[in-house]
């Protein structure tokens, strides 16, 4: 008591104002009601300062910035993300859909945290760690002759009809794949719309099992040759490390890959 008596007197000293009416200072003066409500809302916010230092320490919240490929955005991040909101509500994401060129370029600026696609070459300077690879497969309408082969597909059997190039398969280091692709009259860059000429009837081409998901409208077929895989891969700054809440998400994406792939 003398202590906070003491303290008392040094801050109305200080401020040059009694904060209590009378001897007996059992009523605050205007100058008392004002600084107790300050001092109030001070310590308010430093608790709420200090817990959210604990939850963003902890994982439990904060800002997670991602950057990942078509496929990845749309087939996986959404189960990644629901399991994730079961466990940590208060983390938000802000995920960018782009290709695997982009990707590299976001994670080395800073403008993502992680990032998931193929390697090239602007992830050389990254921290690169292989998330899963995944099959090609020949996309074809659902009433073309190929689709009603029941076997896998031979390259022959595929080089017979017009062939749609585009940039995954401009990633495959395979000379039956770059035939193909240098036969063909039409390149695409964008997914939807490779999937609309497809679809439309100019031809087939060849998709990861995780990109061809996205044309359900369309026929994907096995490859005979089931070597050509693509790999996609975690893509991290070297000298950063990750927040608790991206530290948290990346886990996330590494068991729902095992779930799926078990």
């Amino acid at each position: 008591p003398s202590a906070v008596s003491m303290t008392l007197k040094h801050i109305e000293e200080y401020l040059g104002k009694p904060l209590f009416e009378g001897e007996r200072k059992q009523k605050l003066t205007p100058l008392g009601e004002y600084m107790r409500d300050c001092a109030t809302r001070a310590v308010t916010e430093h608790q709420k300062a200090v817990d959210d230092i604990v939850s963003f320490a902890k994982g439990e919240s904060g800002r997670v910035k991602v950057s990942a490929v078509p496929s990845v955005a749309t087939h996986l991040l959404p189960l990644v993300i629901a399991e994730l909101y079961k466990k940590h509500a208060d983390i938000q994401v802000d995920l960018r859909d782009i290709d695997s060129l982009a990707v590299a370029r976001t994670v080395s600026e800073g403008a993502s945290d992680f990032g998931i696609a193929s390697l090239s070459p602007r992830s050389i300077n990254l921290k690169t760690e292989l998330l899963t690879e995944e099959p090609f497969m020949c996309i074809c309408p659902q009433d073309h002759p190929l689709a009603r082969i029941n076997t896998p597909l031979s390259w022959e059997e595929i080089a017979q009809y017009p062939f749609i190039a585009n940039v995954l398969v401009d990633q495959i280091n395979h000379p039956q794949v770059q035939m193909l692709a240098a036969s063909a009259q039409l390149r695409m860059r964008n997914l939807a719309s490779l999937i609309a000429f497809i679809e439309a009837g100019f031809g087939v081409t060849l998709l990861p099992r995780m990109a061809a998901s996205l044309a359900p409208g369309l026929r994907a077929k096995p490859l005979e040759e089931n070597s050509i895989k693509r790999q996609l891969y975690l893509l991290q700054p070297k000298d950063r490390s990750l927040s608790s809440a991206a530290q948290v998400f990346k886990e996330e994406i590494l068991q729902q890959v095992k779930k799926l792939s078990s």
